[in-house]
């Protein structure tokens, strides 16, 4: 019964019902003799399938997130940064306000440990480039996220006009630089570069642009590296966004590769 629960949830709920609804129209069309309209429907039904399906999904992330492995030193670096991921806009959790998204906070985690174990400065990197005007950068929002965690704000450098991963990089460079953070003879150590694992080869390529020396620190992972089940060849509405998001970092990688700094 509870099999049968699992196979019934999988195809009521998306993306589960639009496969569904694809092998409906294609059975429709067959019978109106359409054949352009079988084969787009099957075609369509056949991708939707397979990049809701855990294994394909984990296929395409894990590429990405073994490039760089988990970071286990960082001595000799000279700050920490954090790559913004999102926030969530009148946030009841918030008291009305906004709070960094699930992406953001597990970023904003594994930096915070790594700043108050190696005693660094942290830099937050993220600005609001789709809400509305008046509303504080992600990098702001952050500030009293690790504050909370006895964060001194002393410590906190905030660069909140980056609209994407390559802005990052370079705002970051400059933030830096007008600290007078590992200037002098520390002015070629290396940051500790904190993101998600998924995104990560996409960072490291727009700061390696930047020519600012790093250290990478993957964070957030979320491939599951576990034995295949019969459950995992069900529809997924969280494996086809991990299936989207490592297709949007494919793209974004080649399109970095590409673009001058």
């Amino acid at each position: 019964m509870f099999e049968l629960g699992k196979i019934f949830g999988a195809f009521v709920l998306p993306p589960g019902a639009f496969i569904l609804a694809f092998v409906l129209a294609a059975i429709l069309a067959a019978k109106a003799r359409r054949a352009p309209v079988i084969a787009a429907c099957s075609v369509f039904a056949a991708l939707l399938y397979s990049l809701s399906l855990g294994p394909i999904a984990n296929s395409l992330a894990r590429p990405l997130e073994d490039r760089y492995p988990p970071l286990t030193g960082g001595s000799g670096a000279r700050a920490v940064v954090v790559l913004g991921g999102g926030h969530v806009e009148l946030s009841p959790g918030a008291g009305g306000g906004s709070e960094l998204g699930r992406g953001s906070t597990m970023r904003a985690l594994r930096g915070l440990r790594l700043a108050l174990d190696l005693d660094l400065p942290l830099v937050y990197s993220g600005g609001s480039p789709l809400t509305p005007e008046g509303s504080a950068p992600e990098a702001e929002i952050a500030v009293a996220f690790f504050e909370s965690f006895g964060l001194p704000r002393d410590r906190i450098i905030v660069e909140g006009e980056s609209r994407d991963t390559f802005e990052n990089a370079a705002l970051t460079a400059k933030a830096l630089a007008i600290s007078g953070i590992g200037m002098g003879k520390d002015a070629e150590a290396p940051v500790i570069l904190v993101t998600s694992a998924l995104h990560m080869p996409r960072s490291a390529l727009a700061f390696k642009k930047t020519g600012l020396r790093f250290i990478a620190a993957p964070a957030d992972y979320r491939v599951d590296r576990k034995a295949l089940v019969a459950a995992d060849f069900l529809p997924s509405a969280e494996a086809l966004l991990l299936s989207f998001d490592s297709l949007h970092e494919y793209i974004g990688l080649a399109y970095y590769a590409l673009r001058r700094g």
